[in-house]
């Protein structure tokens, strides 16, 4: 039986659905999911029922950002709880709720589904436009705060995940010896659009002036984004070096020095969707076609 706390949340839930249904009727369930789930996180604060669910959309990065179900409390919504930190004006909410708003349409009657066209995502490349970024930096961005949530966090990147101890913490495909490379690297498996990857170089073993270089190659016709994280002695974020990609490629590497110091590097992609601009990531295009990569790690 659910107790008080959980029953508050799916009451919470039922509410922000029929809320997120009022401004986008044509929300795909993934949106929805993760918006009515964040609402639900912010008017009854039941820790149970946030816990399970971030600790599974942690265990499992590899999927869409999208994937979640409206039936159930969903783990992406550290997603919106991202946008709100980063972007938010003070009105926990209204972010992700204007997106939304942004995104609404109107359905021809007689029509035999609603239409969806634009899309929350639609919303938040035009949005990103208008700041002179790109919706793949986002993601990148908020894939980079993914993994300080829980016992990782290092109280920067996203305010009270802390309390998520280690069911907060996302998986990492790799932990590696930096005195073990040459290594070459890949997925158990392969990300959805949307999907993210972590990977772990521990530097304990590093001489001084040491440096690493990492190359990575994956699957057209998806675009693959990376970036490495510096971490010190604290868990902190002491670095990054975004990797720039190029629409059409399939491969990229760069070379880190100055790793006196440091703990570790992250090393931290993100499926940012297709390579073809002119047929971007759709939400409700399921199911998701995966990409697989590998990454190449030397001394």
């Amino acid at each position: 039986l659910p107790t008080s706390c959980q029953a508050r949340d799916e009451v919470a839930r039922a509410v922000a659905q029929a809320i997120v249904l009022r401004l986008d009727p044509g929300v795909e369930d993934g949106a929805l999911s993760m918006t009515a789930s964040y609402l639900a996180s912010l008017s009854t604060e039941c820790e149970l029922a946030e816990l399970a669910a971030v600790d599974d959309f942690q265990e499992h990065p590899e999927r869409a950002l999208s994937a979640g179900s409206p039936l159930a409390p969903d783990g992406a919504l550290l997603f919106p709880w991202y946008l709100d930190a980063t972007f938010g004006q003070g009105n926990p909410g209204a972010l992700i709720t204007a997106l939304l708003f942004v995104a609404g349409q109107r359905t021809p009657p007689g029509a035999w589904a609603w239409n969806n066209e634009p899309d929350l995502f639609d919303a938040l490349r035009v949005n990103a436009r208008t700041r002179d970024a790109t919706l793949d930096q986002l993601l990148l961005d908020f894939a980079v705060a993914r993994a300080f949530v829980g016992s990782r966090s290092d109280d920067t990147h996203l305010p009270d995940v802390r309390r998520f101890g280690d069911m907060g913490r996302v998986r990492f495909e790799w932990s590696v010896a930096y005195d073990s490379l040459p290594r070459r690297l890949a997925p158990s498996r392969p990300l959805d659009p949307t999907g993210m990857t972590y990977l772990w170089v521990d530097l304990a073993g590093a001489p001084p002036e040491s440096s690493l270089t990492m190359a990575a190659d994956w699957e057209l016709p998806s675009i693959f984004r990376w970036t490495l994280i510096k971490i010190d002695k604290n868990g902190a974020e002491a670095g990054r070096v975004d990797i720039a990609g190029v629409y059409g490629d399939s491969h990229v590497e760069r070379t880190v020095s100055r790793l006196d110091g440091l703990a570790g590097i992250v090393v931290v992609g993100v499926n940012a969707g297709s390579i073809d601009r002119g047929h971007p990531f759709d939400p409700d295009e399921t199911p998701f076609m995966p990409h697989a990569y590998t990454v190449t790690l030397a001394k």
